[in-house]
């Protein structure tokens, strides 16, 4: 019976992903078409159900998530109170990360095999990667010199997911951020109250506090329902476990870095000094250096 009701659910989804097709090609105005690709999402999804691998990864892990939700970064965010220097330490951190995050889903459409699954998963890529910043542009260069190490640790797991080639690891690992990201918002509206209109980062809260934001989640849900609906071997289940606690544990370290900006660029401007200082003293002593050479060689010419 449960089979009939998904067939019927994949049957009700294409019809309504056929009507949006349709709708899509006489939009004019990026706004509009990037409205319309939210719905399409929702369509277009494995429809979650009380079996969904997705909604039981985060049961599971809900306490993870209550990490984030109720630390320090996230009270002063929801309270305004939170430092700026904190904010924006964390802000570039997360443009550090979006730009791996972006090509983790990248990859995952490069392995797809349909093409609904492809066009979404390709735009969701570029979303990530300008979701701050439309004019930003990062190169490894500037990843290698400014990642702190939890964006350099939370990164690699999930690139090591997505190269390795397994579809459901690679979507465990990836889940979480999504899935933490409309938790922990929309939680803290309710936790600590709506921010005030003088609150610096309301604006930013209500953002990803949007409802909107669950057609993301349930699409990528829906793909990871969708590779396992063959049946899922204890020893993967477990493996796609670990990425999902992992990467809500990191979500946690993530936000908390952010607290101890402060002590990091002084400890980097420290280390920058002291950089500094080493070669201007070894640039003195090579001057000297050559200088005495030069000394030393003055008789013989003279001679």
């Amino acid at each position: 019976r449960r089979g009939r009701r998904r067939q019927r659910g994949r049957h009700l989804a294409r019809r309504g992903l056929q009507s949006c097709r349709r709708a899509v090609s006489t939009l004019r105005g990026a706004a509009m078409a990037r409205r319309l690709l939210c719905w399409i999402a929702l369509l277009s999804c494995v429809p979650t159900v009380s079996g969904s691998l997705g909604r039981s990864l985060f049961i599971a892990n809900e306490k993870l998530a209550n990490v984030s939700l109720h630390g320090q970064f996230m009270q002063e965010l929801a309270q305004g109170t939170l430092d700026p220097v904190a904010f924006d330490y964390y802000l570039k951190q997360d443009d550090l990360y979006l730009s791996k995050y972006a090509r983790a889903f990248a990859l995952l459409a490069a392995s797809s095999t349909d093409d609904e699954e492809f066009v979404w998963l390709t735009n969701q890529s570029a979303t990530f990667l300008f979701e701050h910043d439309r004019d930003l542009y990062r190169d490894e260069a500037t990843f290698e010199l400014k990642a702190s190490p939890v964006t350099f640790a939370y990164t690699n797991l999930l690139l090591q997911a997505a190269w390795a080639g397994d579809r459901l690891l690679a979507i465990a690992a990836a889940l979480p951020c999504q899935v933490l990201y409309e938790y922990v918002f929309s939680k803290a509206i309710q936790v600590y109250g709506p921010p005030k209109d003088n609150n610096p980062y309301k604006k930013f809260m209500m953002e990803y506090a949007n409802p909107e934001n669950h057609a993301v989640t349930l699409m990528m849900e829906g793909i990871l329902d969708s590779e396992a609906a063959n049946g899922l071997a204890t020893a993967k289940a477990q493996r796609a476990g670990y990425y999902y606690a992992t990467a809500l544990r990191y979500e946690a370290e993530f936000f908390a870095q952010g607290l101890r900006a402060n002590t990091i660029l002084r400890d980097l401007r420290d280390l920058n000094d002291r950089a500094e200082s080493r070669s201007m003293a070894h640039s003195r002593m090579s001057t000297k250096s050559r200088k005495g050479r030069r000394l030393a060689r003055s008789p013989a010419r003279a001679a």
